[in-house]
């Protein structure tokens, strides 16, 4: 993104386990967004997340506004499916720490902004049916890969992230 003139910034939150889970860690990437965009004189954000950090940059963009667009990429989409499923062997529930899933679910709480849903049909980290479930429930651009996996989405080169780029080119 940087070759092609965007302003990036690239943000980390913390863990669970390390002072992060609900709502520490979209506390963290909704600061680290603020300052970048005061940095960059934005005004418009782009939050790109893959896995967990999807989840994330629909939660961080809900509280940024309709000047924020959210991509997630393979992301977990709907916390309370999340817990029901015990994805991750239990690491939705942990991020929760108790809390509600509801509160942390951009399905039931989504962002008011642009918002990309980018998954692989055959994820078997975060299965594609998060993704199906998010843009039912939300007006979303959905870009399913066919025979896409969890991790295609971190090669550039790769066909999901170009489509991703293509589509957040065309929305500016």
């Amino acid at each position: 993104l940087s070759q092609r003139g965007w302003s990036v910034a690239s943000l980390e939150y913390r863990r669970v386990g390390n002072g992060g889970g609900w709502p520490v860690s979209r506390d963290d990437v909704v600061s680290g967004a603020r300052a970048a965009a005061e940095l960059a004189n934005a005004n418009h954000l782009v939050l790109i997340g893959h896995s967990a950090g999807g989840q994330l940059a629909l939660e961080a963009a809900r509280e940024l506004g309709d000047q924020t667009t959210a991509v997630s990429m393979g992301g977990v989409n709907d916390m309370v499916m999340a817990v029901e499923e015990q994805l991750g062997d239990g690491a939705a529930v942990a991020y929760l720490g108790g809390a509600d899933p509801e509160a942390a679910c951009p399905t039931r709480n989504p962002p008011t902004g642009d918002t990309v849903i980018a998954h692989g049909t055959d994820d078997d980290r975060v299965p594609f049916t998060y993704a199906e479930r998010y843009v039912e429930a939300n007006p979303a651009l959905l870009l399913a890969t066919e025979g896409g996996d969890h991790f295609r989405f971190l090669e550039p080169r790769d066909p999901m992230w170009a489509g991703i780029v293509e589509s957040l080119e065309t929305q500016q």
